[in-house]
């Protein structure tokens, strides 16, 4: 179970160079997931980040990251998965 909702989200970034994490005090409600059941083999869209979060891109160059999906398990013990990259800011 992806614990969602009409303003939270299970997905985040983390950005180890080049990138500023800022509040956002303007931007509304852009998470409308709502929590869902995912199956083993399916694929589903999930919006991120929570609202109020903006990735600003502060420096051109390599820029290591890891994005972290969060979940629940059957028996309601949070659980995440995160998958390391590496993007280009030009």
């Amino acid at each position: 179970m992806l614990p969602a909702g009409c303003c939270d989200s299970p997905l985040t970034a983390f950005f180890m160079a080049n990138v500023a994490i800022r509040p956002d005090k303007f931007q509304g409600c852009t998470a409308t997931s709502t929590p869902f059941e995912l199956i083993q083999g399916e694929e589903v869209t999930v919006a991120g980040p929570v609202p109020g979060t903006l990735y600003q891109a502060i420096k051109a160059g390599k820029t290591p990251a890891t994005a972290a999906v969060y979940y629940l398990t059957e028996n309601m013990q949070p659980g995440n998965v995160t998958k390391p990259f590496v993007f280009t800011i030009s």
